[in-house]
């Protein structure tokens, strides 16, 4: 009776706080701008991979805006369902390892995580990321009970739809692999069923590999290329910006606790054990990174997938007060995210900031599109031209992206070629005023007009250009 009210408990809980998300998200409070309008645009040409990213995330939005239009709801819906069944899997965790009220609580901590409550509001590469490690860590502890290949196998088909969110899913394997050296209750049994849903990973991965291999390894060379690892320089003040930053990805009371964690390792109980392997061995590699070139606050996040219930377990009977605490601050920062994004202009801080006026500004670029039957729009920065093929009507499918270099930077140098549109007129759009480089592959260069993109703290002007008769790169 007790596990039945607490899995209604749970289900309450994530279904109330997953609906109020959807009907935030609604209401427009973070537009669709830069990544979020680049996965759109994937999501109208489906491929077995992209430039930047496995395919999952465009698979995601050509269905969910399918049903429910290419409105910010069809863009973001996804985001708070995938945080919602990994919240449950997440429970069904600590039930398993811990007791009912663990499982109510790791449901509530995990929604309510600042990473969650921002990522519940985009769309991202890491929701999906987050639900197939969620489960994947479900399937394992399923095997760890009863050693039943069907649990591997189960293990094996979510963690290979997550290595198609995001390469970081592979991470989860290691982590397998080193509990399962840690221990050794039945270790064999395990290994094989470890090899066995590692080895269904990679089958579902493979045309994704077949397309990376068909294009010159491009998404493994940008993913490695951004860390700018070097073992011969250390960055301690990177390392020293990214642990502060885990502040505000888990929260400053659960990653302290976590840290402390570490110093009763040797006392930790099977369970605990299980979960450790899960979450210090991915933030030590993400921290590693940082110290020797440069690691992003969101690449540790697969880290506190398993924290979440290692992390709850021991403050809910060593320190209930300081969990109760926690909450409440993350809760009160998911309030002020609210209000900052309701409330306008004087707010406007950060990166929501950069999110702002594109949707007027495509109404401008639309009215002046028309004025150029027959010419098409050219971008020299891919976020630019992400943003408005999404905010101009009717979409600028047709457009291209400036690439004098002939290197391959992202998706859209990929996909569109300049260098065969010889003697075509085009509408420069761009931040430059005085784009001399490029007026000078054309016969005629005017500038048409000067558009003003509003955000939360200024303007930002863009310029457009009328191109006539490309000549070619110079």
């Amino acid at each position: 009776m007790e596990a039945d009210r607490t899995t209604q408990r749970v289900l309450s809980l994530v279904i109330a706080i997953t609906v109020a998300r959807w009907i935030w998200i609604a209401l427009d409070p973070i537009p669709v701008w830069g990544d979020e309008a680049q996965y759109w645009c994937w999501s109208r040409s489906l491929a077995a991979g992209y430039y930047s990213k496995p395919p999952l995330i465009a698979w995601v939005l050509a269905a969910s805006t399918s049903v429910f239009g290419d409105g910010a709801f069809g863009v973001k819906f996804a985001s708070p369902l995938f945080h919602a069944v990994a919240a449950l899997a997440l429970s069904g965790v600590a039930r398993r390892l811990f007791d009912e009220m663990t499982a109510l609580w790791t449901a509530l901590v995990y929604l309510t995580l600042p990473a969650v409550s921002l990522s519940s509001a985009i769309s991202s590469t890491d929701a999906p990321l987050a639900c197939c490690w969620a489960l994947a860590l479900y399937g394992v502890v399923r095997a760890r009970e009863d050693d039943r290949l069907r649990w591997w196998v189960f293990v094996g088909v979510v963690a290979g739809c997550g290595l198609l969110a995001k390469y970081a899913m592979a991470y989860f394997f290691g982590s397998a692999a080193l509990w399962i050296v840690v221990d050794a209750q039945a270790r064999r049994r395990r290994a094989v069923g470890l090899a066995l849903a590692a080895s269904i990973a990679l089958v579902l991965l493979a045309p994704n590999l077949q397309w990376n291999a068909r294009h010159g390894w491009l998404t493994l060379q940008h993913t490695a290329s951004l860390a700018h690892a070097s073992p011969s320089s250390l960055h301690p003040l990177e390392l020293a910006n990214f642990l502060a930053a885990q502040l505000g990805v888990f929260g400053p009371v659960l990653f302290v606790g976590l840290a402390l964690l570490v110093a009763r390792a040797w006392r930790a109980s099977a369970a605990e054990r299980l979960l450790a392997a899960f979450a210090y061995p991915t933030l030590a590699v993400v921290a590693l990174i940082a110290l020797f070139g440069r690691g992003f606050a969101n690449w540790a996040a697969p880290a506190y997938l398993a924290a979440t219930p290692l992390v709850v377990a021991t403050l809910s009977t060593r320190a209930p007060r300081w969990l109760r605490v926690s909450t409440g601050l993350h809760v009160l920062a998911a309030v002020i995210l609210v209000f900052v994004c309701a409330f306008g202009a004087p707010f406007r801080i950060g990166a929501l900031e950069k999110t702002q006026g594109w949707s007027e500004l495509g109404a401008q670029l639309g009215l002046l599109r028309a004025r150029y039957p027959r010419t098409r729009l050219l971008f020299d920065d891919r976020l630019t031209m992400a943003s408005l093929i999404y905010h101009v009507r009717p979409h600028p499918f047709d457009a291209v992206k400036w690439n004098h270099d002939g290197q391959i930077d992202d998706q859209f140098e990929l996909v569109t070629d300049l260098a065969s549109a010889r003697g075509e007129d085009f509408l420069l759009v761009t931040e430059q005023s005085e784009p001399a480089h490029i007026e000078a592959c054309f016969a005629r260069a005017e500038l048409a007009a000067e558009l003003d993109l509003a955000t939360g703290g200024g303007v930002r002007r863009v310029f457009v250009f009328a191109l006539r008769e490309f000549r070619g790169y110079r």
